[in-house]
């Protein structure tokens, strides 16, 4: 017998109604409408728990904390009628809460001992409910680990037995986000998983797929263009506010954004694209708090470079001399702000805060030391790509990427 129909045979048995609250107060099962109604019940039946003035003021009388059956009385400035309150308890310690309304008059001891008697039963069946939920959810992270580290024939496995069980929907897109600390610091394994838990919760509707890694909390969601599920954005924004601390790694998270993906089979390319996105973000301090691999543009080309090996020597052969030199870090930032402003020489000197000759005098220095002439467009190009490599060679994240 399942838990709702226990609760509905405690109902008819007791004549009264009957409702199950989990340990965190959340309606579990409830027996079918009768005449005698409150608004507690109603709201609890409605919004799935009685509301926090309720929780408070139970919690007050001690009821939560009580292992012994409770007569409640009735509150009518909460709308609430006498019950009878039976605590559940499983044999690992978890809690739940049997409610049963005593109005229009008091149970019976005789009813009282019979509704801490199928209580036992209800007891059974909540453990092995909750057994049951673990087992689904054991099941369910490791086919969502296959699917973005396993072998092609694991994701293809991990993909068929996530549809075959109903937890996604085969004819949707998706997308993967991962969620991680800004400066890529150090959030812990604990940090993450609590943000994970936070943003099952918060997203639940759309049923996503959600993993801890070395990298973040990887999540995918439905992407179907925003007609009938949220868009990229808004799916960021939800979970970056799931994850969000008032301090610590995760007080400002990041979220990557991975291409849209046809098969779900696909989620460990779209997680490739997510994490290529971060590094990118990372070795450019692009601002986010969203940073999507579809709108990186010329980025996307420069990552893929630096991922197959290329490197800033390859189109400037003199670069790491000029790196070598004394000044080679005041070099850098003055090449950095003339192709930034396109070569006009005015906004360099502002954007280095130095005076137009100075600017001038650096980059003929530039030109000498490298032998290049930055007028020739090619030799133009050359060096501009070995300043934007030079770039991601110096982030780190750039060293995790090319490793996947």
């Amino acid at each position: 017998m399942t838990v709702s129909q226990l609760v509905n045979l405690i109902a008819r048995e007791l004549g009264r109604p009957a409702l199950l609250e989990d340990g965190r107060y959340r309606v579990v099962a409830f027996s079918p409408q009768s005449e005698v109604i409150d608004e507690v019940r109603r709201r609890s039946i409605l919004e799935h728990h009685a509301g926090p003035s309720v929780h408070s003021w139970l919690a007050g009388l001690g009821v939560y904390s009580s292992d012994e059956v409770m007569h409640v009385p009735r509150n009518p400035s909460l709308g609430m009628m006498q019950r009878l309150h039976v605590p559940i308890r499983t044999p690992d310690g978890t809690r739940a809460h049997l409610w049963l309304i005593e109005e229009p008059e008091v149970m019976a001891p005789e009813d009282v001992a019979r509704a801490r008697e199928l209580a036992g039963r209800l007891a059974e069946e909540w453990a092995r409910l909750l057994s049951q939920r673990d087992d689904e959810t054991a099941r369910r992270a490791e086919r969502t680990r296959a699917l973005f580290l396993g072998e092609p024939r694991e994701r293809l496995l991990a993909a068929d037995e996530l549809v075959a069980s109903g937890d996604v929907d085969p004819s949707t897109a998706f997308r993967t986000h991962l969620l991680t600390a800004r400066d890529r610091g150090v959030p812990g394994r604990e940090e993450l998983e609590g943000a994970e838990r936070r943003i099952r919760r918060l997203l639940a509707g759309l049923a996503p797929l959600t993993l801890v890694t070395a990298d973040g909390v990887l999540v995918v969601a439905p992407d179907d263009g925003g007609r009938l599920h949220p868009d990229t954005g808004v799916v960021a924004e939800r979970l970056r506010s799931a994850a969000i601390r008032a301090d610590g790694p995760l007080s400002d998270p990041i979220v990557a954004v991975g291409g849209a993906v046809v098969h779900l089979a696909d989620s460990a390319r779209s997680h490739r694209e997510a994490r290529r996105a971060l590094a990118v973000a990372t070795a450019f301090g692009l601002p986010g708090p969203t940073i999507a691999w579809d709108e990186l543009g010329v980025y996307r080309g420069l990552q893929s470079a630096a991922a197959l090996g290329l490197r800033s020597a390859d189109f400037s052969a003199g670069f790491a001399g000029l790196l070598d030199e004394r000044d080679g870090d005041v070099l850098l930032e003055t090449l950095e702000a003339y192709f930034e402003h396109g070569g006009r020489l005015r906004d360099v000197a502002a954007r280095l805060n130095v005076h137009r000759a100075t600017a001038y005098h650096r980059l003929a220095r530039i030109e000498r030391i490298l032998g290049v002439d930055l007028r020739d467009g090619l030799e133009h190009l050359g060096l501009h790509l070995a300043v934007l490599l030079h770039r991601i060679e110096a982030s780190a994240s750039v060293e995790e990427d090319a490793g996947s």
